[in-house]
């Protein structure tokens, strides 16, 4: 299963529409760790995926982006 892009409306960010929606992904799926790749340029995405337990583990297409990486269960 592959999530390409998430995203909440600029006026619902800070309610915790995201963390809810991205906590409830992880439950629902058969995986035991979610990785993704985020722009290095957007550091607000950064910070919010840091914030859900997602560390750094590498780089990803040719450096613009890193790939961040949580174990849940």
């Amino acid at each position: 299963t592959k999530l390409y892009f998430i995203n909440t409306r600029e006026d619902w960010r800070g309610h915790g529409i995201g963390p809810r929606l991205l906590r409830a992904i992880m439950e629902d799926s058969p995986h035991e760790v979610m990785a993704l790749d985020v722009m290095k340029e957007n550091q607000d995405a950064l910070r919010f995926y840091e914030r859900l337990g997602f560390s750094y583990v590498g780089e990803a297409m040719s450096g613009k982006a890193v790939t961040m990486s949580a174990k849940f269960s």
